[in-house]
């Protein structure tokens, strides 16, 4: 059997893998879809306690919330039996009234709560109150039966938690949280009726679907990743795919198409992981990825990457490894790899449907879902690096000069180098950014023989790549003035330009919402917030797009405009970020002058979508 016929064999058997791992990761999300979060052996729910406020001031009140989350096919018994309560021990100068119970359901003749219940109760703190942080034990009960089966019900349970809660000083306004849950009367899930029509949008029917644990969102999840990897942000990956691919497909469709495969199967395991995390431990998904150490070895990886094509050094397995890669997994695992790396850079690429996904797993707790369903979505995301890889595999080729081969890695290298440079873009300042891509243009100009002289016999090859290398030299030039310019403070200045005509812009508030609430409150303003990151294409994309228009900046003066600048994350601004539950960026929040969440968003959305919600949205 020929080596040739022998390696197609081999990579239709990898094919016959990878399809079979799918399969299999479809089952197991079958089989857990149809099981509810919580262990089928005990009547234990999730339960969420949260205060209306970050705080409360001194001589305030506030109200506290108990959700109950009733997996399907159970429910909580009824009140009667004293099983279901909610009680407090609280510290001197606090007071909590009676909890207030949703409306129950009937279920063979017995009023049950099924569903999300969510159990309410007022309090208030004394004015002779001092500042500070006071614990308050919660004492909770509840009683759980199963509707299926044998119909047994649960031993009662009974839990205590200590929760905080943060006095203010006497007269400061605290800041509201959960608007959902508390601008809304208590009520169960399962007897809520909807008093506006079903959202129709793709993440809307993709929550709708998770609700009533449907199939649908396994399909709907896979669409929404499709259309993220049309997003701005991806954009850097794609030549990340057509460097790594087409350098090692050695000129064939098929061996493309399979390393296509395994790139984006390390891409859906790294993106699912942290996806995971950031549900879990309630950061935001893209953060995770985003640290400067991680941006670093990212940067360096592809730059080696990339150096390594254009023939500095070679990077290789000991020589036992290689042996067995040649036989066994010859590029695969690089492949793998290098699909997680991808998932590092696509990571703040998060859309709506996604935010709704990530709400959903940290709501549930069941992660195991959660992994299966970031999973889906990270193999629509990566479809469009099938394409692309298979078809980068097949350049080689196409002629059969070694020529023409060592000039497809050297600008494949130069394409992971220039990849390189645009990741370490948040840690650079604007300036040296400037610097660097024109020095990097400059140089790949110069010796793609933009300054040679021409010769009457030259190929037509060769006045391409002077053609190319003269274009190169002239955008890197362009792209230096500015920098240096920048860099070193030569910037022109225009002191008699006319105040009318300069641009107007909105005044932000950066980093400090209790200021921005405070003056909504005082001035009677409505409040917008935007949840921001240099690392997330898509806020500045926003930013460039929709908050520059003329229109929206003249709605702005009404408002309060406030801007969290999430690029580099610290405790103060990760608690904000929990309190508002932002799961990705960019993420706008609009409220009423009294701090009450009216509508949100995420993704990119145009200045007369947003200027539709600012006039939807009451001062009081």
């Amino acid at each position: 059997m020929s080596q040739s016929r022998h390696n197609e064999l081999h990579e239709a058997k990898m094919i016959q893998y990878f399809l079979k791992f799918i399969a299999a990761i479809t089952l197991i999300g079958s089989i857990f879809y149809a099981l509810p979060a919580q262990s089928q052996d005990e009547g234990v729910l999730k339960v969420n306690l949260l205060f209306s406020h970050n705080g409360c001031s001194a001589g305030g009140s506030g109200e506290f919330a108990a959700i109950f989350y009733v997996p399907p096919e159970r429910h909580i018994t009824s009140l009667e039996n004293g099983l279901f309560f909610l009680e407090f021990e609280t510290p001197e100068g606090m007071k909590f009234a009676e909890p207030v119970f949703p409306s129950p359901v009937n279920f063979e003749g017995e009023q049950v709560f099924k569903g999300k219940t969510i159990v309410t109760c007022k309090f208030t703190v004394s004015d002779e109150t001092a500042p500070g942080k006071y614990e308050i034990n919660v004492i909770y009960g509840y009683q759980v039966c199963s509707e299926t089966g044998n119909r047994m019900c649960f031993m009662p349970q009974e839990i205590s938690k200590a929760v905080t809660l943060n006095v203010l000083p006497a007269g400061l306004s605290p800041i509201p949280l959960h608007t959902d849950i508390f601008s809304a009367p208590a009520i169960s899930e399962d007897t809520k009726e909807s008093a506006s029509q079903p959202d129709e949008s793709l993440e809307g029917r993709f929550s709708s679907a998770l609700e009533r644990g449907s199939i649908l969102a396994f399909v709907l999840v896979f669409i929404a990743g499709i259309l993220t990897s049309f997003t701005p942000c991806v954009y850097p990956v794609i030549p990340i795919t057509i460097g790594y691919i087409g350098g090692r497909a050695e000129g064939k469709r098929l061996r493309g198409f399979v390393l296509s495969l395994f790139l984006v199967l390390g891409l859906a395991v790294m993106m699912s992981a942290a996806g995971i995390i950031a549900a879990a431990t309630g950061q935001m998904f893209g953060s995770l990825t985003q640290h400067s150490i991680v941006i670093i070895i990212v940067a360096l990886i592809f730059a080696a990457m990339g150096a390594s094509m254009l023939g500095a050094f070679d990077i290789s397995l000991p020589s036992a490894w290689q042996s067995k890669m040649r036989t066994t997994k010859k590029g695969f695992l690089g492949a793998f790899l290098v699909g997680m790396f991808t998932g590092l850079v696509a990571a703040p690429c998060v859309g709506p449907v996604l935010v709704a996904l990530l709400a959903w797993i940290a709501q549930s707790g069941n992660l195991l879902m959660g992994f299966l369903l970031m999973f889906t979505y990270a193999l629509g995301l990566g479809l469009l690096f099938v394409v692309i890889g298979t078809f980068a595999g097949a350049l080689t080729a196409l002629p059969g000069s070694g020529a023409w081969m060592d000039t497809v890695k050297y600008v494949f290298g130069i394409i992971l180098i220039g990849g390189a440079v645009f990741i370490l873009k948040s840690l650079i300042p604007q300036g040296f950014y400037l610097l660097f891509w024109g020095i990097f243009l400059i140089i790949t100009g110069v010796f793609s023989g933009g300054l040679s002289l021409g010769k009457t016999e030259e190929t037509k090859s060769v006045k391409w790549g002077r053609g190319i290398g003269l274009i190169l030299i002239t955008a890197g030039i362009l792209t230096f003035i500015p920098g240096f310019k920048t860099v070193f403070g030569l910037e022109s200045h225009q002191p008699g330009l006319a105040v009318s005509e300069r641009k107007a812009v909105i005044n932000w508030m950066v980093n400090n919402p209790n200021q921005g609430f405070e003056t909504a409150l005082k001035e009677g303003k409505p409040v917008l917030m935007d949840f921001y990151a240099d690392w997330c294409a898509a806020c500045k994309e926003l930013e460039e797009k929709s908050f520059s228009d003329n229109k929206l900046i003249d709605e702005a003066r009404g408002w309060v405009f406030i801007k969290m600048d999430m690029t580099r994350g610290n405790d103060e601004l990760n608690a904000v970020q929990t309190a508002h539950k932002v799961h990705g960026l960019p993420t706008v929040i609009l409220f009423d002058s009294k701090g009450e969440e009216k509508f949100r968003f995420s993704g990119f959305k145009p200045p007369e979508y947003i200027l539709g919600l600012m006039g939807k949205t009451e001062a009081y």
